[in-house]
């Protein structure tokens, strides 16, 4: 139930396709749009809506923002019309982003926050979810609120592990940190794209989550003219030259053609100087996005192309 709700609020069709029919009554709107969230609740009726789901910063669609006043907005509209707001802080949470959370940073004040990746520090799997008591008692009163339980919830290896990461992040100040850091990342980063534009279309980030959007290094005619698809082969093949050149991408499965960096909130800065240095180098040798696929040669290309294609509709 709980994976069946995750997916039915996560508007991929690449990862809803296989478990339909999903929970009915979900509606994906622009993000960012609060014009296109105020439509929504007028001709819905807020009462109607049960809650409005949000990520502050968007991890898996590609490190984007939303614009500076959209998050403050959803705040008034929260208080206006009382309809309840999750913010999923599970990648920018916990100093990430330069904020404890990027949701209140910037104007939010949730009904519910979702938790997870920094609680681990990187050591078991670990998830938490914040939410006002007067939400939760009337949501699971009671004994009710067993009908919530987890064989492994609250088990004492990560409890521990969780304390103990909220204690680093607190001690050394990590969200100061990812907002120094970050923001002198960006402008390594900026610096390295606007040398080489044939290889890098944009850059972005917030506080220590970056996003490399990388330009076609396979046009879109030699694959049916599918260009979701040749933005596939991009995200892959850049995460292949940068892990060749010793650094550790990771694709935005929600974003085709984009590769993130996430460096731990406390890399020593001689790491993160090379860090930098090796994404330049890595630039310099593909200054242009058919270098990289030329590099990986055909065998690799075509089994790139079947991983990339399984399952996929056409799309144009």
């Amino acid at each position: 139930g709980k994976t069946l709700g995750a997916l039915s609020v996560t508007p991929n069709e690449d990862y809803q396709r296989a478990f339909r029919p999903l929970l009915p009554g979900v509606k994906a709107l622009p993000y960012g749009n609060i014009e296109a969230l105020e439509r929504e609740i007028y001709a819905s009726g807020p009462d109607a809506i049960t809650a409005i789901l949000l990520e502050p910063v968007q991890g898996e669609g590609g490190v984007v923002t939303p614009p500076q006043e959209f998050l403050a907005e959803v705040e008034r509209i929260r208080v206006e019309h009382g309809v309840p707001v999750i913010a999923d802080e599970i990648q920018s949470g916990l100093g990430r982003s330069g904020h404890w959370f990027a949701s209140v940073a910037g104007g939010l004040d949730p009904d519910v926050i979702t938790l997870a990746k920094p609680l681990s520090g990187g050591l078991v799997p670990i998830g938490a979810t914040l939410a006002r008591n007067g939400l939760v008692a009337s949501m699971l009163p009671g004994f009710s609120s067993r009908r919530h339980s987890s064989t492994f919830a609250g088990n004492g290896l990560a409890m521990a592990v969780a304390l103990r990461s909220l204690e680093m992040l607190v001690e050394g100040a990590y969200d100061v940190r990812a907002r120094e850091h970050g923001a002198a990342g960006l402008a390594r980063l900026r610096t390295i794209a606007a040398a080489h534009p044939g290889l890098i279309r944009e850059v972005r980030g917030a506080g220590m989550l970056f996003a490399l959007e990388l330009r076609h290094a396979i046009r879109p005619g030699l694959l049916g003219g599918r260009k979701a698809l040749a933005r596939l082969f991009v995200s892959g093949l850049g995460v292949r030259a940068l892990h060749l050149g010793g650094v550790h991408g990771c694709v935005s499965l929600s974003a085709s053609g984009v590769v993130r960096l996430t460096p731990a909130l406390d890399t020593p800065d001689a790491v993160l100087d090379e860090l930098w240095r090796r994404v330049g180098r890595v630039a310099e040798r593909n200054p242009q996005a058919w270098r990289i696929a030329v590099g990986a040669g055909p065998g690799r290309l075509l089994r790139l192309a079947s991983l990339a294609a399984k399952g996929r509709p056409p799309e144009t």
